[in-house]
């Protein structure tokens, strides 16, 4: 079952007895620390791609991240066997020069501007896979040293996970998730995301998200954090037949909502109602339409 995790990437540098094991000097003769990166916990599969910019403090001052050309600028980073390899070695600027490290996933090859990066969720994520591609990670660490400690920079969840759980008066038959599927609508499925402070801002057309199915009655979508309008919200489709829930909420940044779902039948059909979201106060309970 996917689970929301902190992933955390550590980056150490590498030991040696003297400063000619420590530096390695470029072909302009400046002297620059030699360092790997590696995930110190977290369960995570292999070949998760990540990028990873470095930008130093000059004269020590704080310089800012650029859309391109960075000291490190979208470095692919690949955890596999238990370790994050980079695809080239990276060195500190030299021995004294603090710098700032940003990191995301999933990676991309082709970014233009780290400051309007552009990603786009799933819009079906029924497979597991498509929903992981989903999964926004973003970590940074400011104003870090050489040294020949360790240190860690922890990449988190950046969107929005949402999970309905369907639930009913125990008058249906045969209710089952082999013929219900559910979908999130209102939702815009593009975004740009400044790396450097974390910002997202969700773009685009409004489009359906189909979520993935966790077993029994519970359906999962990462979703972009925004603002979403009274619409059609949450779109079950049981044995063919459409129902919505109307709704407007609010998404942010790295929270997971639950939201419990209850079919009851009518005369002219069922009714969908809401008994709440399990990290809100506020109670959303009532019956809502009828069909």
């Amino acid at each position: 079952m996917y689970r929301y995790l902190y992933y955390i990437l550590g980056i150490l540098l590498v030991a040696g007895c003297s400063n000619e094991d420590r530096f390695t000097p470029d072909d302009e003769g400046k002297q620059k620390v030699n360092i790997s990166v590696f995930a110190e916990n977290g369960t995570i599969g292999n070949d998760i791609k990540a990028g990873l910019y470095m930008v130093n403090y000059i004269n020590g001052f704080e310089e800012e991240l650029l859309p391109a050309g960075n000291y490190i600028n979208n470095q692919l980073i690949v955890y596999r066997n238990n370790r994050w390899e980079s695809r080239e070695p990276i060195y500190w600027y030299d021995e004294t020069t603090a710098a700032d490290f940003y990191v995301y996933a999933p990676y991309k090859e082709d970014v233009e501007n780290a400051c309007a990066l552009q990603f786009c969720v799933d819009t079906d994520q029924r497979m597991e896979k498509r929903m992981a591609q989903s999964d926004f990670l973003w970590g940074i660490i400011k104003r870090e040293y050489p040294s020949e400690n360790s240190f860690e920079l922890k990449m988190q969840h950046h969107f929005s996970k949402l999970t309905v759980v369907i639930t009913t008066d125990g008058t249906f038959e045969n209710l089952s998730a082999d013929n219900i599927s559910v979908a999130i609508g209102g939702t815009k499925t593009s975004s740009e995301i400044n790396l450097q402070t974390g910002e997202i801002a969700a773009m685009g057309e409004v489009q359906d998200v189909i979520c993935h199915n966790n077993g029994d009655l519970s359906y999962t979508a990462i979703l972009i954090p925004q603002q979403i309008p009274f619409s059609d919200f949450i779109k079950i489709d049981w044995n063919g037949n459409p129902y919505t829930l109307q709704s407007a909420f609010r998404l942010e940044s790295r929270k997971e909502y639950k939201l419990t779902v209850k079919l009851k039948k009518t005369a002219g059909g069922f009714d969908i109602g809401i008994e709440g979201w399990d990290i809100i106060d506020e109670d959303f309970g009532g019956i809502i339409g009828g069909v």
